[in-house]
């Protein structure tokens, strides 16, 4: 949060109270997190992701990992998502 606050001048301290950041690997199912940090994540009350997560990689050398990382962490999202009853999804691309 420490990273918004610092590029967003106008940055709602309200809106940290509802936002839950965390780190995982979009390519593996749930985030390559296990059923108790899911838990700790406190997602019931959750209704939006925003999704600023990818790989960007123009050379043909890496084509597969930014497959595997935007279509497949995509769907994994999708599918988090759907498991846990969230509905919207705010998705941010460079393209």
């Amino acid at each position: 949060l420490q990273v918004l606050r610092d590029v967003e001048e106008s940055f709602d301290e309200a809106a940290a109270t509802r936002l839950v950041p965390f780190v995982g690997d979009l390519r593996e199912a749930a985030f390559g997190l296990n059923d108790e940090t899911v838990r700790a994540l406190g997602l019931a009350d959750a209704t939006a992701v925003w999704h600023l997560a990818a790989a960007l990689d123009l050379t043909e050398t890496n084509s597969k990992d930014v497959f595997e990382t935007n279509v497949g962490g995509t769907r994994h999202l999708l599918e988090f998502m759907r498991r846990h009853g969230i509905r919207d999804m705010h998705y941010f691309s460079t393209f």
